[in-house]
């Protein structure tokens, strides 16, 4: 820096010493300033080793904006995903459209999820389904939480038997396989299953099953009170490690 005041200062002196005038006009002070200023402008402008402050200011806002949308656009696009887990059915041809699921791919008929998941020992199969504001209901008993439905909704519960076939008792987890179900209402309705915390969840079952016991299993849907006053069938599609069955559930 000071090595540059040095050389400013020559090329101020020297430009005033090689003017083509008789006389040296003496500058006051101010001129003296202005004049070394707007030379050291010039001279920093061609310098490639100087840093423009403001420019780099301005490029890092730049930077810091493109930065926060970038992010505001992945958590919409995140907060999208979330929103369509275990989201309700809606009764219309737009949202049948959005929730339309592929149902002219080859889908297999096991109906034994255990078979399904590579458990032996057992077998985890569909036995009733019911449509309640809450579950469990009055009638049941032995669960620390209740999942209620919002207002418009109801919930469609998929209720499935789990027995142990062999002659000794068979731990059954499933939180360690990366299975996914999709009820599909009506041909082209579908939907994810709520995240409960309920121990009969079979999206995070996990019990030791005994012989000749039968144990149950749940997953729990919400759809909208018209879809329900409209329901003609019911398919459960199960897709695991890249095969896909489909199990009936109303027909």
């Amino acid at each position: 820096m000071l090595k540059r005041f040095f050389s400013l200062n020559l090329l101020i002196l020297c430009g005033i010493l090689l003017t083509g005038c008789n006389t040296v006009r003496d500058l006051s002070e101010d001129e003296t300033r202005l004049i070394a200023e707007y030379a050291a402008s010039v001279l920093l402008k061609y310098d490639i080793n100087y840093t423009d402050r403001i420019d780099e200011g301005d490029k890092a806002l730049e930077d810091k904006k493109s930065e926060e949308s970038e992010n505001q656009s992945t958590q919409e696009e995140v907060t999208t995903q979330e929103d369509t887990l275990g989201a309700p059915l809606a009764d219309s041809e737009n949202a049948g459209k959005e929730k339309d699921t592929d149902l002219t791919a080859s889908v297999g008929t096991e109906s034994d999820i255990a078979k399904i998941a590579g458990i032996n020992g057992a077998s985890i199969t569909y036995k009733d389904y019911l449509i309640t504001k809450e579950y469990p209901t009055g009638e049941e008993n032995g669960e620390a939480v209740a999942l209620e439905t919002e207002e418009g909704h109801q919930l469609l519960v998929l209720q499935f038997k789990v027995m142990c076939t062999s002659e000794s008792p068979v731990d059954i987890s499933l939180l360690d396989k990366a299975i996914e179900y999709q009820v599909i209402c009506n041909g082209n309705l579908a939907a994810q299953p709520m995240l409960t915390i309920l121990t009969e969840d079979l999206g995070t079952y996990d019990m030791t099953v005994h012989p000749d016991k039968e144990e149950k299993a749940v997953l729990v849907f919400q759809i909208a009170d018209d879809v329900k006053e409209k329901l003609e069938t019911i398919e459960l599609k199960i897709h695991y490690n890249g095969t896909d069955n489909m199990i009936t559930i109303l027909k």
